[in-house]
């Protein structure tokens, strides 16, 4: 008989922060650990316009919106320096917030050389990099260095306290995290807004232009039912009552979450921010659920992936409609209709589609387990279904790097849009 017990803690690192689960097999016991649960200048800050300081790599040539960008080189230990600004250039302040699609899960600086050695998160010297799997190859980064590229008049500095796994009201935005992989000895991060706080007071810098949003995706707790249905076998996760009464309770409070945010950032909260930002973007989710001939992700369309099973291929039809039904669309209604305090930069209507996790390699636009486990490496190993552990990495689900591309390009185009 099979036996298990998943215990769920908060989060989604795009997706999925910690949980437990205890799985009793006859007499063998596997602890499996699920992840799915990112002026002045100081040292930590990305300084995209100038050439001393900017440690970046290049962005693909500017493609036009739906179209599919040319795959992006392979990242080097070379930094990568932008075209500079002109010499009267003012500053333009961007500032990073949210969670693992703002902080570049999936998407390390320099993937894992071997089985020994981990991935590297982030060329900036940054003393969260690692806990928060911070990239500056993520969506906003990458938009930071294209719109540097089209506005010369600006010097831009870009500063990202995303941190993957982060919510609006629990751990995160408006309360102290430990990030996706927690580091012995480190005390909780503050929250995001009061990291902004003390950057602006330690720097100087009394703007911000840009304020860069992606966040909501673990406050209805995506890791949940991406775990039940998707990762581990099982059954159809949509008869788990609790599972659907829970995340449709966590939906029906997103309107509370964004509010508090909104109220932070315009200074009305019990933690707000000091620096009113000129413009905030708040970014929809993409997503990952068609194939190459649009079809739903499920099943054998993951089988011939990977040298092993493909994770993901637990998934049924009816479960991945579910997650469509139940938590995107949703959340996504719920981020569209923040547009009298944001501007909304929409990532799910038509870019993303065709490319999604069971999407033929070269299309897609999100990472598989078996592409994650190659770039950052597995976090956790279950032997029920096989006779040997299967890795299982945080950057499941998430853009890989043309994912990251193409959403960094749509975020560009509202910043020249708007600026």
């Amino acid at each position: 008989m099979l036996a298990a017990e998943f215990r769920r803690d908060r989060g989604w690192a795009c997706g999925l922060r910690k949980g437990v689960i205890m799985l009793k097999q006859t007499s063998a016991f596997a602890m499996l650990f699920l992840f799915a649960c990112s002026g002045a200048v100081d040292e930590g800050d990305e300084v995209v316009g100038a050439t001393s300081q900017a440690i970046m790599k290049p962005v693909p040539t500017v493609i036009r919106p739906n179209d599919d960008p040319p795959p992006r080189p392979a990242p080097t230990s070379a930094p990568w320096v932008p075209p500079g600004p002109r010499a009267d250039a003012k500053p333009f302040v961007i500032v990073s917030i949210g969670d693992s699609f703002a902080s570049g899960e999936g998407d390390p600086d320099i993937d894992k050389p071997n089985f020994f050695v981990g991935p590297t998160w982030s060329y900036v010297l940054d003393a969260d990099s690692t806990r928060c799997h911070r990239s500056t190859i993520s969506q906003h980064s990458i938009a930071a260095q294209e719109f540097q590229r089209l506005h010369t008049e600006y010097r831009v500095v870009f500063k990202s306290f995303a941190c993957s796994g982060a919510s609006i009201a629990g751990a995160g935005l408006l309360g102290q995290y430990g990030g996706v992989q927690p580091e012995v000895g480190k005390a909780p991060m503050q929250p995001q807004i009061r990291q902004i706080n003390d950057w602006l007071a330690a720097t100087g810098t009394t703007k911000i232009d840009a304020l860069l949003v992606s966040v909501g995706v673990n406050d209805v707790g995506f890791s949940d039912i991406v775990a039940k249905c998707a990762v581990f076998p099982g059954p159809n996760c949509t008869t788990d009552q609790a599972l659907m009464s829970s995340t449709r309770a966590r939906v029906a409070s997103l309107g509370v979450s964004y509010g508090l945010l909104n109220e932070a950032l315009h200074g009305r909260g019990p933690l707000k921010l000091h620096v009113f930002p000129s413009k905030s973007f708040l970014t929809t989710y993409p997503d990952p659920t068609t194939g190459s001939r649009m079809e739903t992700c499920a099943g054998p369309s993951f089988h011939q992936l990977g040298l092993l099973p493909e994770a993901l291929s637990n998934l049924t039809t009816v479960e991945t409609d579910a997650i469509v039904r139940e938590v995107l669309t949703p959340l996504n209604t719920a981020i569209r209709a923040q547009s009298s305090n944001f501007t909304i930069v929409d990532l799910d209507q038509g870019a993303f589609r065709g490319h999604g996790v069971c999407a033929n390699e070269g299309q897609r636009y999100f990472n598989t387990n078996d592409d994650a486990v190659k770039r950052q490496g597995g976090d956790w190993a279950r032997s029920n279904w096989m006779p040997f552990d299967v890795p299982i990495s945080t950057g499941i689900m998430h853009p890989n790097r043309t994912g990251h591309s193409v959403a960094g390009h749509h975020l560009a185009l509202a910043l020249d849009r708007a600026f």
